[in-house]
């Protein structure tokens, strides 16, 4: 069983901060679906670690790495002589550890992208959560899209969801955390990400790569929902509507430290009234067109002040490409 599964991931992809871990906390408890709980950032952390290792190397550095989600590896980190794991933690941790291994000597090994399979395999099997019903394995991390040559390259068979923020927004929810990210670098970025997106749907298909809008989904959460259920192949089943955590309930991770009982649709539009008029004005000219495309209107005027900061915003941007500094990677992990 673990063979077939293992060729049918999902990938949730986009910018922080524009409803990813919604979204797989809408998947974490539908029945035909193993959604790994938190991110593995396999893609930018783990595979160029694994590179230059052997495959013992590899699947060693799998057990460390991609199963961080359980707290042990920071935790270990940080505060390595306070930190006392429970017997059932050790003991959950030491069995996903033997089913990775087992699965690649049982599976084969082909590629590196059978060791996330395996990850997310073995969290499924230790928890419970694979048995027959289940179809596909979900992974989200933040900037996947950037990756989907690989994941269809690996898995053609994949599923890849993009999910998509009014920019404005996202920036609102990026400052409380991030005060040193300019609404300038902050647009090249978001532009750059939703441009990979669009282009992803054109070269593989919309059948392959989806877009939905933030908006969209918590404005219409049944009609989404419904829509994803039909892009997947999957039961439309009603815990769809329902987050959770690991079959718990999950609360939302907002910047602002509220918690909803439900899925709010406050958080839109919350730039008006949360940042400066300058920066809507930057995110604005820089972002037009994407923004146009997946409509969100712009709000502002073109201004001359406005286009100054930008070209300093471009210049600095190409600075760091001469430099081989990935643009995305300037921003560290969320």
């Amino acid at each position: 069983m673990n063979e077939l599964l293992r060729e049918h991931p999902i990938f949730l992809c986009g910018n922080p901060r524009s409803g990813t871990s919604l979204l797989r906390a809408l998947f974490d408890g539908h029945p035909q679906v193993i959604a790994y709980p938190y991110e593995s950032f396999f893609f930018r952390g783990f595979l160029p670690q694994a590179a230059k290792r052997d495959i013992d190397g590899k699947v060693d550095l799998a057990s460390r790495y991609l199963l961080q989600f359980m707290g042990l590896r920071r935790e270990m980190v940080e505060d390595f002589e306070n930190f006392h794991p429970n017997e059932s933690t050790v003991h959950e941790f030491a069995e996903m550890c033997l089913s990775i291994q087992h699965q690649i000597v049982a599976n084969g090994y082909r590629h590196d992208g059978d060791l996330l399979a395996a990850a997310v395999l073995a969290f499924g099997e230790v928890y419970g959560f694979v048995d027959e019903n289940s179809r596909f394995w979900l992974e989200k991390s933040i900037y996947n899209e950037f990756f989907a040559d690989q994941i269809y390259s690996w898995w053609p068979d994949a599923r890849c969801i993009h999910l998509v923020r009014d920019p404005r927004d996202v920036f609102a929810s990026y400052q409380p955390r991030r005060r040193n990210v300019l609404a300038r670098k902050f647009s090249l970025r978001w532009a750059r990400s939703v441009e990979k997106g669009l282009e992803n749907q054109k070269v593989f298909g919309k059948d392959r790569y989806l877009l939905i809008n933030y908006e969209q989904l918590v404005n219409d959460l049944e009609g989404t929902m419904h829509q994803l259920a039909e892009f997947l192949g999957i039961t439309d089943h009603q815990i769809l509507r329902v987050p959770s955590l690991m079959g718990e309930p999950w609360k939302a991770n907002s910047t602002f430290s509220e918690k909803f009982s439900e899925i709010s649709s406050k958080p839109i539009g919350r730039w008006k009234t949360e940042i400066p008029a300058r920066d809507v004005q930057i995110i604005e000219q820089i972002a037009k067109k994407p923004m146009s495309d997946l409509g969100y209107p712009a709000e502002t005027h073109w201004s001359l002040l406005t286009s100054l900061l930008i070209l300093r915003g471009y210049l600095s941007f190409y600075r760091d490409a001469l430099k081989n500094i990935d643009p995305i990677d300037i921003y560290g992990v969320e």
